[in-house]
């Protein structure tokens, strides 16, 4: 018998996450569907032209965000399903494992002064994009948090890492940029 992917009788705007039905236009769910974009949108980069090395960076961020929508699936869900995530871990080694590699990144690039046009070359221009949802899901975040109240709380830890993610993105456009000896060009503003 084959899965069906779908139950044929609408979901009257909500969503299920355990047995929990929630408004879809939640800010969980809209941070988990932001978080969701952000992943598939990564997996395009992965295919994209790009060295090993990243391939293997965006993997292991892949993974990361699949833990961070856990952890954010967790604040609703029911206490079944949060015992079998108990042992979700986020702490600040994952924020310092991105930093040393904008740092490692950085040397190579020199200092920015100037914004840039993106779109010197499709990677560049990949990563800038990617950049920008990153910032989306990171003020769905900041929104969730806030809509929290005071006593639940995601992790400080995992908002500091999708900041460094949006950091990380643009370092990596510059980096491609550099080693496709794209030219970047800066905005005139006339």
């Amino acid at each position: 018998m084959s899965k069906i992917f779908y139950t044929g009788k609408g979901d009257n705007g909500k969503s299920f996450i355990g047995k929990n039905k929630i408004d879809k236009t939640s800010y969980e769910i809209k941070t988990l569907g932001k978080l969701d974009e952000l992943n598939s949108l990564i997996g395009v980069i992965r295919n994209s032209k790009i060295s090993k090395r990243i391939k293997n960076i965006l993997l292991d961020i892949q993974n990361d965000l699949f833990i961070i929508q856990a952890l954010v699936a967790r604040l609703i869900v029911d206490e079944k399903l949060k015992q079998k995530t108990q042992d979700l871990n986020f702490g600040i080694e994952k924020v310092e494992k991105i930093e040393n590699i904008i740092n490692d990144l950085s040397k190579k690039l020199g200092n920015q002064t100037q914004f840039i046009i993106y779109g010197s070359n499709l990677e560049s221009a990949l990563f800038d994009y990617l950049r920008a949802i990153t910032r989306e899901a990171e003020l769905n975040l900041w929104q969730l948090n806030e809509s929290l109240g005071k006593t639940k709380k995601l992790k400080s830890e995992i908002l500091k890492y999708i900041n460094r993610l949006s950091s990380l993105f643009y370092v990596l456009a510059r980096y491609q940029a550099k080693i496709k000896n794209s030219k970047e060009q800066h905005p005139n503003y006339k």
